[in-house]
């Protein structure tokens, strides 16, 4: 009877709990925030497949795309694979936007990540490019840009690909990124 009472207790819980995220990620509250609706995101509106492949300079493919909203942060991401012959090669774009519930927690979230990679040699200011911007080489090599554009992260990075004409075509990316959104 024990074990019966544990398990009737345990499924009401999860009711509620199921309850109040469903409540939480309503349209009504997502259009309170000024969030943009899952349905609302599509990856060709940040990086077509074209796009993608031009930067990656290799065919590729949309491996991933994800939606997420908690707490006043909306995250969306999408991640591009290049397609190759030799399976020991490996080509990754990966772009993140997050949105944030007010300026003050994207400047706060922007400086901290900006103020790590300060001793970088390879940092670089983008001044053109929203509010604010950087990008840099990390320890293999691999370009991470990342800009602040209002309440918005921009985040693109490439993996495997050190390529200065991939450079180039991922910033004139983010630019165009920046600027529509």
């Amino acid at each position: 009877m024990k074990y019966f009472a544990f398990l009737v207790i345990l499924f009401h819980s999860t009711l509620v709990c199921n309850a109040q995220t469903n409540k939480a990620l309503t349209s009504d509250n997502i259009k309170e925030k000024k969030y943009p609706k899952p349905n609302e995101l599509n990856s060709f509106d940040f990086i077509s497949l074209t796009e993608a492949e031009n930067i990656l300079e290799k065919p590729a493919l949309l491996k991933d795309s994800t939606y997420r909203l908690s707490s006043g942060l909306m995250r969306y991401s999408l991640k591009y694979v290049a397609i190759y012959k030799d399976s020991t090669s490996k080509g990754q774009l990966l772009l993140f936007l997050e949105q944030h519930k007010d300026t003050l927690n994207s400047k706060d979230i922007y400086s901290f990540i900006k103020k790590q990679q300060l001793n970088n040699p390879t940092l670089t200011a983008l001044n053109d490019l929203g509010d604010e911007g950087f990008y840099f080489r990390d320890s293999s090599n691999y370009p991470f840009i990342m800009v602040r554009k209002g309440t918005k992260i921009y985040k693109l990075q490439i993996f495997y690909l050190t390529d200065n004409e991939s450079l180039t075509a991922l910033l004139n990316q983010a630019r165009k990124i920046v600027l529509n959104h």
